[in-house]
């Protein structure tokens, strides 16, 4: 699973953040929500929860209806057949094809050398960026990339979720707000076997925005109509699984969580005065997080809704110890914990550390990796799966892409491609990884692409202790 993108500091993890999903998202000011998993809009008002004006629920569970355009001009750009998501209002410019015969074909490979695959840009040219948003996620049997693509100058823009291998769309959207600038969307998180979308507008006054977020089951076209509010607030990370999704919010500094098959409020689960709070990962109904307070403390927490919050890896004071960028797989978890704090967030020694999954002190069975790279225990992103876990970490002013194999600690500092380096990380899985990867010192509207390698490809890996030059 791949982890959200976090920062060396805290002003780089909202930054970075940015880039990955850089638009308003929903936190509960209006406290208005709607009918969760079922995927459609209720009016009904019996379970106590208030639907928002803007709601379309005339449209169901199967979107369209309700309007009187609810299927678009071909004429406009949007594919024949595509409808509006269920519940989405009459003035909202987004579409969705409902099933796998209406949507696109998934853009094509090509080979970058042996054991890689670059994804091939051919919905558009450089006058455009190549595409926003991107995430990726992977399990044993299956993985998924899904990014916001740019087909040409003032929209429309499409969003895709490819299953791999096979490098077939599985879920596929329009929009029109760099057209119309009326609703937008933003994908928030992918995580198998579910992702998190919102659709969301500013209002007039710019004081907050409605939001509508929908559930997407990785290989189901229809998107499930989750939560709708009308919100005050920014969210900067998200998290999903089958059973919650969550996200962070500042300020305060906090999170909330909304149970993915309830119809309820956004739930307040964790909330500092000040600090950080990041590194959102779900499995189960059991949620992760950081918790940087600048020099008091850096822990590692989890939270479920039956036994609240408790703490998983903590030291007496921040000058013993501090971890963490917890990523897990629902099999194994790693995490960067350090020892000696010598100034700031830098630490005499920093290791990678692993354990199988666990979610309280008592269980959690922890060892030692391989050292880190870097001396501060804030990651810049990773994923884990299969076995591997790929961290990206900083020292010095350069950043090193390590995957790990957690069996043994043997490692490989995997290297870009000439004139190019690696951004964010997608995922990795027991055969290969992928990643986002730029042109360096060269930025153009299609600097970007997306690579896949395969861990085979590597050549052998370095025991732990061995050196981080490329």
């Amino acid at each position: 699973m791949s982890s959200w993108t976090s920062k060396g500091a805290y002003s780089l993890l909202v930054a970075t953040l940015f880039f990955v999903a850089c638009t308003p998202s929903c936190h509960s000011e209006d406290h208005v929500a709607s009918g969760a998993g079922s995927g459609g809009a209720s009016s009904s008002h019996s379970s106590g929860v208030v639907i928002p004006s803007y709601v379309n629920a005339s449209s169901g569970t199967d979107g369209g209806g309700g309007c009187s355009h609810d299927y678009p001009d071909p004429g406009a750009g949007v594919p024949t057949g595509w409808i509006r998501p269920p519940g989405s209002p009459c003035d909202c410019d987004v579409y969705i094809s409902p099933d796998q015969q209406h949507m696109k074909a998934a853009s094509p490979w090509k080979s970058c050398g042996d054991g890689c695959s670059e994804l091939v840009r051919d919905w558009s040219d450089d006058t455009v960026y190549t595409f926003g948003a991107v995430m990726g996620t992977a399990s044993s049997n299956a993985k998924w990339i899904a990014y916001k693509r740019y087909l040409k100058a003032g929209g429309p823009n499409e969003f895709q979720v490819v299953r791999l291998p096979e490098n077939k769309v599985v879920f596929d959207e329009f929009e029109f707000s760099d057209i119309h600038a009326n609703w937008s969307t933003s994908p928030r998180r992918l995580t198998s076997p579910k992702g998190l979308l919102e659709i969301w507008q500013s209002l007039v006054d710019n004081s907050g925005h409605k939001s509508l977020l929908y559930v997407l089951d990785l290989d189901d076209p229809m998107p499930h109509l989750s939560f709708a509010a009308t919100v005050g607030w920014h969210a900067y990370e998200a998290a999903i699984s089958p059973d919650l999704w969550a996200m962070t919010f500042q300020p305060p500094y906090s999170w909330k969580w909304h149970a993915s098959s309830a119809a309820n409020e956004l739930q307040l689960g964790y909330q500092i005065g000040g600090g950080a709070l990041f590194g959102l990962e779900t499995v189960g109904s059991n949620l992760f997080f950081s918790v940087w307070l600048g020099g008091k403390a850096s822990d590692i927490m989890v939270f479920d809704p039956v036994g609240g919050n408790r703490t998983l890896v903590t030291f007496p004071s921040k000058t013993v110890g501090g971890a963490c960028c917890l990523l897990t797989d629902g099999k194994d978890m790693t995490w960067l914990q350090g020892a000696d704090l010598v100034g700031d967030d830098t630490y005499a020694a920093v290791n990678l550390m692993a354990a199988p999954f666990a979610t309280s002190v008592a269980e959690l069975k922890p060892h030692v990796v391989r050292p880190a790279f870097q001396k501060s225990v804030i990651a810049g992103g990773g994923a884990i799966g299969g076995g591997y876990a790929l961290y990206s970490e900083a020292a010095n002013g350069q950043v090193r892409k390590i995957l790990t194999r957690l069996s043994d600690g043997y490692y490989w500092v995997v290297a870009p491609r000439q004139g190019r380096d690696w951004s964010q990380i997608l995922y990795v899985d027991s055969e290969e990884f992928a990643m986002v990867e730029e042109l360096v010192g060269k930025f153009t509207y299609g600097s970007w692409t997306i690579v896949r390698r395969s861990i085979a490809s590597l050549g052998p890996p370095r025991p732990p202790g061995s050196g981080f030059d490329p």
